[in-house]
């Protein structure tokens, strides 16, 4: 499991079921991960699976 670069994707070509498709597997990555990560690394990885608005 790993974040998806929000900066590659283009918001503007997904529907609305892909936006929230992305956001449900960004929430699962967190949850899945952050117990397993220091507080920095928590941080960063909340930044990288942050909502796609």
């Amino acid at each position: 499991m790993c974040p998806i670069d929000l900066t590659l994707v283009e918001k503007s070509m997904l529907s609305s079921e892909e936006k929230e498709w992305l956001n449900s597997y960004h929430r699962k990555v967190y949850k899945k991960l952050a117990p397993y990560l220091t507080t920095g690394e928590q941080e960063w990885l909340k930044e990288k699976t942050r909502p796609l608005l």
